[in-house]
């Protein structure tokens, strides 16, 4: 227990030390990416090929078989299909979740150029190409505004000169162009509808609107143009509402290494600098659910912190005590992060702040207080004994030495399956996994080395409360 010792002996050191890796772990906050969820590339490679003139039968023995068994030979494909028409081979290869698609479609290309040789006189050159994730477009805005279409546009002044209301006006062509029956009449034992309508012929051009005559309020028949012309302008395929209000949807799909956050981020500025005022922002879909718990995570850390301070207040009926077996808490969740960053530098799948990694963080916090319990309940018992709090925590992190590390490397050892796990899922149960064994690790050096230092400098001193309890026993006892 000589590093023990060392920062036993030296307070300003351990507290040096834990404020550098708290620093360390702020700014792997900023760096790492944030998601909502694990992000997942699932690539399909497809292979196309032309055979002019060729049956389906033939496309599939000559081009599509010798293709498959080629092709098949390549790592990281899941399964894989095909499909033969006239003149046309096209083989469908779907990769391994978060296989390197770069890497197989240059070892499928491979593949298919070693049997070229094989194929047809005439056979054109195979087309390869990949899709990552969904296929859709990079971005979609959904508004648009190319269609162009007459409008009557009333001059309200005339109108109100001669006496014609609104109402009176659209009434009247509504039931020129409305095409709406009004009642039914009966012929020859028949029904048919009554539908007031100007003839055909007076509806074959947009400009014949214009003629169309409307009665004033004296009782004069106008026609349409004295009051309205015909205007064409812009109008839009569809109206769209978003919580009732009218909306332009966007939507994208961010670019490889751009974090959700970052994305939606650069579209809330873009947003602010170019929309006129009077204009607001909101979200739908994954991108909502993501604002809206974005700050959750913080207030269930701070939740759980306080529900175990308290619980550990009571239990050991001290409100100095919670905070030395907290230390560590910082310490190993800062761990984490580092590591995580780490890993994200190198482009590891998983090693994202995302809502598994948080689940971790929580959970870590509840299994790293364990170790100062450990110290601080035997070195709270030594101090009872006579032992000053220099004695008793070095005794007591002796003690616990072994048991503390021994759960340690059965917790991490727990976790291990979450993190080399394949198939679906596998991405959440690494993030988790990860967070819990690299804070683990961490969490318990600084239990086994900065934990002491703390309790030395904020622990209360229980050997006199020992000694006030003596004489009341043996008062009792005589």
């Amino acid at each position: 227990m000589k590093f023990t010792d060392l920062f036993i002996r030296r307070p300003v050191l351990a507290t040096v030390v834990s404020l550098l890796i708290l620093v360390v772990g702020l700014r792997a906050i900023g760096a790492l990416p944030v998601l909502q969820y694990p992000r997942t590339e699932n690539a399909v490679v497809t292979v196309t090929t032309t055979y002019y003139g060729a049956d389906p039968d033939v496309i599939a023995g000559f081009i599509t078989t010798p293709l498959e068994q080629a092709i098949a030979q390549a790592n990281g494909i899941d399964y894989m299909t095909s499909t033969s028409q006239s003149g046309v081979s096209t083989i469908t290869v779907y990769l391994r979740l978060n296989y390197d698609s770069s890497k197989a479609l240059t070892e499928i290309n491979t593949k298919v150029g070693s049997v070229l040789n094989r194929l047809p006189s005439g056979t054109q050159q195979p087309v390869l190409t990949v899709k990552i994730g969904q296929t859709i477009d990079a971005m979609y805005i959904g508004f648009n505004s190319t269609e162009l279409a007459p409008t009557v546009v009333i001059d309200r002044d005339k109108a109100s000169q001669l006496g014609l209301k609104m109402s009176d006006i659209g009434g009247a062509l509504g039931s020129m162009l409305g095409g709406g029956y009004v009642n039914y009449f009966a012929l020859d034992g028949r029904s048919y509808k009554v539908i007031p309508q100007v003839q055909q012929s007076s509806r074959l051009n947009v400009d014949q609107v214009l003629d169309y005559h409307i009665r004033a309020a004296d009782g004069a028949s106008v026609p349409l143009s004295t009051v309205a012309k015909i205007v064409t302008k812009a109008i839009p395929q569809s109206l769209n509402h978003f919580q009732q209000l009218n909306s332009a949807t966007i939507q994208g799909v961010a670019f490889p290494g751009v974090s959700q956050a970052e994305a939606l981020e650069t579209l809330k500025d873009l947003a602010a600098r170019t929309l006129p005022q009077g204009y607001s922002v909101d979200y739908g879909g994954a991108s909502r659910q993501y604002m809206q718990e974005t700050g959750g995570f913080v207030v269930t850390f701070g939740f759980a912190l306080i529900i175990i301070y308290l619980s550990l207040a009571a239990l050991f009926e001290s409100f100095r005590d919670p905070l030395i077996i907290l230390f560590s808490v910082p310490m190993s969740i800062a761990g984490a992060l580092v590591f995580l960053m780490a890993l994200s530098t190198v482009a590891v799948p998983g090693a994202t702040l995302n809502i598994y990694t948080q689940v971790g963080l929580v959970t870590l916090m509840g299994l790293i207080s364990k170790h100062g319990i450990l110290i601080v309940e035997v070195a709270n018992e030594l101090q009872q004994a006579g032992k000053s709090r220099r004695e008793a925590i070095e005794e007591a992190a002796a003690i616990r030495l072994r048991p503390i590390l021994m759960t340690t490397a059965a917790m991490v050892l727990g976790v291990v399956p979450l993190i080399v796990s394949t198939g679906a899922g596998a991405l959440s149960r690494f993030s988790m996994g990860l967070v819990i064994a690299s804070g683990l690790a961490v969490g318990t050096l600084f239990t086994l080395f900065v934990v002491p230092a703390v309790y030395v400098m904020l622990a209360a001193d229980h050997s006199r409360k020992q000694e006030a309890g003596d004489p009341v026993e043996a008062d009792a006892g005589d």
